[in-house]
């Protein structure tokens, strides 16, 4: 039996639409409904009980939309927030980026030295290390808080020749690169956006894990299970919501999504 009913995207800015383009993607039938919550981002700095209110706040919206299903595409979100989501809505699958990234990351590995780049909350929580040591005991896993990325992805510092940028991000990523470091975990859905930038400090033989990307194929694989998929002959319209900055945030969706939103993007 098919759902038509749109799959509801959360992330505290424009991150998470990294995870929207894996489920236009994979899954182009699908309508989604994606808030960026830019009013109150950075959620990386702020307490555990602070993300958890904000975040009940953000799904109450989304369930406005009628949604079968919601994808956390925030790792901080998903570290704080998902058990008490679970708990409160039982009744729609709730699917966030740590297991399914560590998986990934797990599949990669080649000497058992994984990093973990994330925002200060995420490293916190200990939830990608905790993760990690479940299904890998013997890896050696190296976190590291990088706190000044997300305002300058979020600001637009995005392009692969931005001095800043890339000064910000060997600053990060040179200590892990030098721990010999085979497989990263880009533990914020707004790194994808800077893939380019982290590969090149990290170096080519690095695998890259896009936290992003790995919830979104995990999600359709949960709807699968569940029959909620919506009906294949479709093709799925994508809302965009963000609650502030929206010329700022427009122009950062369109280089994620590679084309013009403005009629999609609306500020709340």
């Amino acid at each position: 039996m098919a759902d038509n009913r749109p799959i509801g995207v959360l992330d505290s800015g424009v991150g998470g639409l990294t995870g929207v383009r894996v489920l236009e993607t994979l899954g182009p039938e699908e309508d989604i409904v994606f808030f960026g919550d830019s009013k109150r981002a950075p959620y990386g700095d702020k307490t555990s009980d602070e993300i958890i209110e904000c975040t009940m706040q953000d799904v109450a919206y989304l369930r406005e939309h009628n949604i079968k299903a919601l994808l956390i595409a925030c790792n901080t979100i998903t570290a704080y927030a998902i058990l008490p989501l679970q708990k409160k809505y039982p009744d729609m699958p709730v699917v966030g980026t740590i297991i399914p990234t560590t998986e990934a990351a797990v599949r990669t590995t080649r000497n058992g030295c994984i990093g973990i780049i994330a925002t200060q909350a995420t490293v916190n929580s200990q939830a990608y290390d905790a993760e990690l040591k479940k299904k890998l005991p013997e890896a050696q896993v190296i976190s590291t808080a990088c706190p000044k990325l997300v305002p300058l992805i979020e600001s637009g510092h995005i392009g692969p020749e931005d001095d800043e940028l890339y000064r910000v991000a060997e600053e990060y990523l040179v200590p892990l690169r030098e721990k010999n470091v085979d497989t990263l975990i880009m533990g914020c859905t707004h790194y994808p956006i800077i893939r380019d930038v982290i590969q090149k400090v990290m170096g080519e033989h690095v695998g890259l894990i896009d936290s992003g990307g790995a919830s979104a194929k995990s999600l359709l694989e949960s709807l699968d299970q569940k029959e909620l998929r919506a009906e294949k002959s479709r093709k799925g319209v994508t809302k965009i919501f963000c609650s502030a900055n929206r010329e700022n945030f427009l122009t950062i969706a369109n280089a994620v999504l590679n084309r013009d939103i403005g009629a999609d993007l609306k500020q709340i």
